[in-house]
C-alpha cells in the first residue's frame, strides 16, 4: 500500500507571486503539503513575475530541493502589448519564460519542474483578457520545450462572473483567492504534481 504521505520529507520550492503567499490562510501548497508530506520552501513574492523569478528567486532555491513549481504571470505585461512567440528566446515575455525555465534546468537538471498558468482575473475586462493571453503564452513555451504545464486559466474551476462567485472564491478583489479558492485549485494542482513527480 502507498504510504499516507508519500512525499514525506521531500522539499518543494514554490516560485510565484501573491497568489501563493497573501490574502488567504490555507494556500494550495499548504493543503497539498499536509496531504502528501512535502516540506514547502515558499519563494513567492507579491507583485512580481517571471523577470523576478529568473533574476532573483531562482538563486534562493535550496540545493536539496526535490520539486520546483512556478505559478506566476498575473503581474507580467500589465501595460499590455504582445507576449511574443513561443519560440522566442530574447527580450519578450515568452523569451523571459524560456530564460527562466532554461536557468532552472541548468542549475537543477534532474529536478522535476512544473509550470502553472495564472488563474483568471475578474477585476476588469482589460486584466481578464490580458491574463488569458499571458496564460496562452506560458502554455505555448512549455509545449514547445516539453515542460509540464497546468493551465489554471482555463481549467481552474474558479468562477467569477457573478457577485456571488466573486465573494465565494476571492478575497474581495476578484484577483486574490481566499481559502475556498485555494481549496479548488489545490484539487487541480495535486494530481499535476503527482504526474510531474511520480513515486
Amino acid at each position: 500500500m502507498e504510504p499516507t504521505k508519500p512525499y514525506i520529507g521531500k522539499k518543494w520550492a514554490v516560485l510565484g507571486d501573491s497568489i501563493s503567499m497573501s490574502h488567504a490562510t490555507n494556500y494550495y501548497h499548504t493543503l497539498i503539503a499536509e496531504e502528501l508530506g512535502f516540506n514547502v520552501e515558499n519563494l513567492a513574492a507579491s507583485g512580481k513575475g517571471y523577470e523576478y523569478i529568473r533574476d532573483t528567486a531562482i538563486s534562493n532555491i535550496p540545493e536539496d530541493v526535490d520539486l520546483i513549481t512556478i505559478f506566476a504571470g498575473t503581474n507580467d505585461m500589465t501595460s499590455g502589448g504582445s507576449p511574443g512567440s513561443a519560440s522566442d528566446t530574447g527580450d519578450t515575455f515568452c523569451g523571459t519564460v524560456y530564460q527562466t525555465i532554461l536557468a532552472i534546468q541548468e542549475l537543477y537538471p534532474d529536478i522535476p519542474l512544473g509550470i502553472i498558468t495564472p488563474t483568471p482575473r475578474y477585476d476588469s475586462t482589460q486584466y481578464t483578457n490580458l491574463v488569458i493571453n499571458i496564460a496562452a503564452a506560458i502554455k505555448g513555451v512549455c509545449e514547445l520545450h516539453s515542460v509540464p504545464c497546468l493551465d489554471l486559466n482555463t481549467e481552474s474551476g474558479i468562477l467569477g462572473l457573478t457577485a456571488g462567485n466573486k465573494e465565494y472564491y476571492f478575497d474581495g478583489d476578484s484577483l486574490h483567492l481566499n481559502d475556498a479558492g485555494h481549496a479548488v485549485i489545490a484539487a487541480k494542482i495535486k494530481p499535476f504534481i503527482r504526474s510531474v513527480m511520480p513515486l
